[in-house]
């Protein structure tokens, strides 16, 4: 699998993350949609799954579903992606700045009210590394956009 950023891959924190897989025929996406409604800091950590259409003109969606349950507010959702720039591009080669393994850190923020009032906070961190590289979506599937997903 692959990972691309929503836009701009070397933008530093995003808050979707595409993985693909190697035909790029199929894709899961990562995404953190704050809740704008709630008095308190929380959101969701949605997932859509797509597939390319039979005809290969564009994406469509196989499913979509929410991460975390509603008693869990999520805090804090980040992920960095890095290096900056695609290490394999034959213009980078030698340059050092770029020259690292591709990876996703992924951190997050969880909150529980468990008790009476009582909240719990913890928050969870993991590296992913990727032996493969794409900078935004003019390269992923022949420059098709895979569509907003919505999560019942």
């Amino acid at each position: 699998m692959g990972a691309i950023g929503g836009t701009d891959l070397g933008a530093g924190v995003q808050n979707r993350l595409v993985l693909f897989s190697p035909d790029q025929t199929r894709a899961v996406v990562f995404e953190y949609a704050e809740d704008s409604d709630s008095e308190n800091v929380s959101g969701k950590i949605n997932f859509g799954e797509f597939e390319i259409s039979d005809d290969g003109a564009n994406f469509l969606k196989k499913d979509a579903y929410s991460l975390n349950s509603d008693r869990v507010n999520v805090k804090d959702f980040k992920m960095y992606v890095s290096p900056a720039d695609d290490p394999f591009k034959a213009k980078n080669v030698m340059n050092n700045d770029v020259q690292f393994q591709p990876k996703v850190t992924v951190f997050a923020r969880f909150s529980k009210e468990v008790v009476a009032g009582r909240k719990v906070e913890f928050d969870l961190q993991t590296t992913i590394s990727s032996r493969s590289y794409m900078a935004g979506y003019e390269k992923a599937f022949g420059g098709k956009l895979l569509p907003e997903f919505v999560v019942n």
